[in-house]
């Protein structure tokens, strides 16, 4: 990870960088990904091509703050119905889970639920940041 403030590479768990002493994540004059020069109002970075977040349109109803703990929580122990996926927006993915629950409650039930598990588990695995990161703003909805 790049601070986007000067570009100076800083860790994912840093609070703030050892260049410039800000908050890494704070700031629209470098790309985090990769530390290229950005531009104002650029949303894709020209080097690596990923989205710089510079988009000043109001961001989607999942964007919000979830707790990690609550949706580890929600997978781990109704993973099988999808009420994790539900609880971080991801109505299609847990629209899946549900239909598996309802209509193979006896086989697909318990494969669910194994799956619902290591996602939580998963979750507690990663900071509150980096949990955001990929699965609030980021929408990762599998794994």
């Amino acid at each position: 990870m790049h601070c986007k403030n000067c570009g100076k590479e800083v860790d994912v768990t840093a609070i703030a960088c050892t260049g410039c002493g800000c908050v890494p994540s704070n700031g629209t004059k470098f790309c985090s990904n990769c530390g290229a020069e950005t531009k104002p109002g650029q949303i894709v970075c020209l080097k690596c091509g990923v989205a710089l977040g510079n988009i000043t349109t109001s961001p989607p109803a999942s964007t919000g703050d979830k707790s990690r703990v609550t949706a580890a929580l929600l997978g781990i122990f109704l993973g099988g119905i999808g009420a994790h996926q539900f609880y971080l927006g991801h109505s299609t993915s847990g629209l899946i889970r549900l239909g598996i629950g309802i209509v193979g409650l006896c086989i697909m039930l318990p494969a669910a639920s194994i799956i619902g598990l290591i996602e939580g588990i998963i979750y507690l695995t990663k900071s509150d940041e980096e949990f955001q990161r990929v699965y609030v703003v980021g929408g990762k909805e599998w794994f």
